[in-house]
């Protein structure tokens, strides 16, 4: 592994390009050349996080010294919310509770809801998918697939198909509308360097730190077919994310959008995000889009009390887990 320190950062490769146009044809040839071997990622602008969080006295990352660096922020939003956390004073305890048992939770309490409510997972297509996958793949298929669905997770939503990441980066995702924007972003990641830059860390070692979702059954969950989705493990990591760009395995590249989109960029919202679909239906009560019932609530309690004593869950948990 490269060895990191706050004098011989990599820089990540920002490419900019002057329009809407420009950016499509080249993600089009880049696609064309050299196929498979690529991930996206579209944005509406760039962020930037900064690493350690200011309270550096329960920082792990003694290594980074004494004052926070500023780096690029794909951070998904379970860790972006802890990093707010730990620099604004939040317990550290209750932060250990949420961010490290609380994921087990989910997995769990995932699999049971979806066996309850989704009419079409005990149909012969989903459960061959299903018993088809190894049993480490399986809350890893669901995570991402809800992540991709709007649940909070620790993982990276990417897709394999740049006019999905294209659409991401210049659509408002609500009305579906094109939007004018001179800060549009895709983040562009080269599969085998992805994977040689996770080898070079023991606890993201392939394939555990990406997971491919287009195999999902449409009857399952069309949104991720529709999207060509994955997820990548570990990005929140700032190690595992300057060995991603030490490995050239993410560019960075910037465009503008115009009044008008690219005829290359034409998905349509209806596409992409599949109506009547009763995946949709069941991440929305499960975020608590729809208010999750105090029966449900009490019955996912009574399940980490079963198998995590002592863990004191609250109603800020509740509103944490359903956000």
């Amino acid at each position: 592994m490269h060895s990191f320190n706050q004098n011989n950062f990599d820089v990540l490769v920002v490419k900019t390009f002057k329009s809407e146009d420009c950016v499509c044809n080249e993600l089009k040839n880049l696609a064309n050349a050299y196929p498979d071997q690529w991930l996206f990622r579209g944005q509406q602008q760039r962020y930037i996080r900064y690493w350690p969080p200011e309270d550096i006295s329960i920082s792990q990352w003694t290594f980074w010294g004494k004052h926070s660096i500023a780096m690029e922020s794909l951070v998904p939003i379970d860790y972006r919310d802890m990093e707010n956390a730990i620099a604004n004073g939040i317990c550290r305890k209750h932060l250990e509770w949420i961010y490290g048992q609380r994921i087990a939770n989910v997995r769990s309490f995932l699999t049971t809801y979806l066996i309850q409510c989704h009419s079409k997972w005990h149909s012969y297509v989903v459960q061959s998918w299903y018993n088809g996958l190894q049993n480490a793949s399986k809350s890893a298929k669901l995570l991402s697939i809800g992540q991709h669905y709007g649940l909070r997770s620790c993982y990276l939503d990417v897709t394999y198909d740049w006019q999905v990441a294209v659409w991401f980066a210049t659509h408002d995702w609500k009305t579906g509308e094109h939007i004018k924007s001179d800060t549009s972003v895709i983040y562009v990641f080269n599969i085998p360097n992805l994977r040689k830059a996770s080898n070079c860390l023991e606890t993201f070692q392939h394939p555990r730190n990406l997971v491919d979702i287009r195999d999902t059954p449409s009857e399952l969950a069309p949104r991720a077919k529709a999207q060509q989705g994955g997820s990548i493990i570990g990005i929140e990591s700032p190690i595992f994310l300057q060995e991603l760009i030490h490995k050239k395995a993410i560019e960075c590249w910037e465009f503008k959008s115009g009044h008008t989109q690219s005829n290359l960029n034409s998905l349509q919202k209806y596409l992409l995000v599949p109506p009547c679909d009763e995946m949709a239906r069941i991440y929305n009560i499960i975020r608590g889009v729809n208010n999750p019932s105090n029966r449900q609530w009490n019955a996912f309690l009574n399940w980490v009390t079963i198998n995590y004593p002592g863990i004191n869950a609250t109603q800020d948990d509740h509103n944490y887990l359903f956000a």
